[in-house]
């Protein structure tokens, strides 16, 4: 299917597109695609930059390599998800789910997911620089070489987490779970906490 057919019907009020293989770098650029099923889709390099997906159920669908900059995606189902070199630069992600989904080497700076559900998702070499994760759930999330630099993690569950070699230069944490996470070579700077009482620089790292 390619994006002329996929917007027509979809103008025509039709909203279940479930398993539909697109062409491989469809332009669907700030398309309004609010509620549509595209679960279990092939969406690989399609171009979603400003597209309106509000509650669009993504759930198993293919995005290896699309093109979501600046898309709205909340409460967006994208579980289960290939995510793997998305490009989400100032996406709104916030409430979205996003359980088990492979978002290594994707690209997540500026991006907001507050609440988001990140529950035993892989986010290894992903760049979250300046992303704002303020109460998402990040429990057994691999953050692997994960760049969090300046990221909001305010009140966020980080719970059983894997934040191996990642970077939180100036991030903002409520707390940082040492009996719960599991750090090698963690990389600290100038951490802002909201919970100064709670966070204990002090500790040693293992």
């Amino acid at each position: 299917m390619d994006a002329e057919e996929l917007l027509k019907r979809y103008a025509s009020e039709e909203r279940d597109f479930r398993s539909v293989d697109l062409e491989d770098f469809v332009d669907l650029a700030r398309a309004d695609l609010t509620n549509i099923n595209l679960s279990g889709s092939s969406l690989r390099g399609t171009d979603l930059k400003g597209a309106d997906l509000e509650g669009a159920n993504l759930k198993c669908a293919d995005l290896k390599c699309a093109d979501l900059s600046k898309a709205t995606l909340t409460f967006t189902n994208l579980s289960d998800a290939n995510l793997t070199l998305a490009e989400f630069t100032g996406t709104n992600l916030n409430h979205a789910k996003l359980k088990v989904v492979n978002l290594s080497n994707s690209k997540l700076y500026d991006a907001s997911l507050c609440n988001a559900n990140l529950t035993k998702s892989n986010l290894q070499n992903a760049d979250l620089t300046k992303a704002n994760l303020a109460e998402a759930n990040l429990t057994e999330t691999d953050l692997t070489n994960a760049d969090l630099t300046n990221a909001n993690l305010a009140s966020a569950d980080l719970t059983n987490a894997r934040l191996d070699n990642a970077n939180i230069t100036g991030t903002i944490l409520d707390s940082l779970p040492l009996n719960n996470g599991r750090f090698k070579s963690l990389k600290i700077d100038n951490i802002i906490t909201w919970k100064t009482s709670v966070f204990a620089p002090k500790q040693k790292l293992k």
